[in-house]
């Protein structure tokens, strides 16, 4: 069940509600009625998908987790849910369709944040305990920031054939 939800139904359900629904109102209002870029509705709509995980404080408060600590989580949270709303709400002005940040949500809840224990040691109270990647760390850095460059320098370019076609991307620099 929990796959379901976190792969499937989370996904549709999330996508449809935050760009399928969100990002028609946003457009008209900011976008046809104000003359806006679809920039704007990019920098919004995010916001909105990350309140809306912010009642996983709830959950994590009922677990007896501490106070802080929640809002810690929360806050991290929310900043990377709404980081992957601006690339969602990106993919769907992009291309004018609502299954492309749906695939790419089933592909990020599937991958989850990049685990970065390879930089720290294993026993943080034995500091001659590593993890067998604490040698390669710079190298593996490297790589996670060599994709986030590639996926931005990329992104623009490898969409553009769909943009044309979607009703939703009003390019600012035109």
């Amino acid at each position: 069940m929990i796959f379901l939800r976190n792969f499937i139904v989370a996904p549709i359900t999330e996508e449809i509600c935050f760009r399928a629904f969100m990002i028609p109102f946003l457009f008209s209002s900011y976008c046809i009625s104000n003359g806006y870029s679809s920039v704007h509705v990019a920098i919004i709509c995010p916001l909105f998908f990350g309140v809306a995980h912010v009642h996983h404080l709830i959950d994590k408060l009922q677990r007896g987790r501490p106070l802080l600590e929640g809002l810690i989580e929360t806050t991290v949270q929310f900043i990377y849910t709404a980081i992957f709303g601006y690339i969602a709400t990106y993919f769907f002005l992009r291309t004018g369709n609502v299954m492309s940040p749906i695939i790419s949500h089933c592909f990020c809840n599937f991958m989850g944040l990049p685990h970065l224990e390879f930089m720290t040691p294993k026993d943080r109270n034995n500091s001659t305990s590593y993890s067998c990647l604490y040698s390669y760390r710079h190298i593996l850095l490297f790589f996670h920031a060599f994709g986030l460059l590639l996926f931005y320098a990329l992104f623009f370019p490898l969409t553009e054939s769909l943009s044309q076609y979607s009703i939703y991307w009003i390019d600012s620099s035109k």
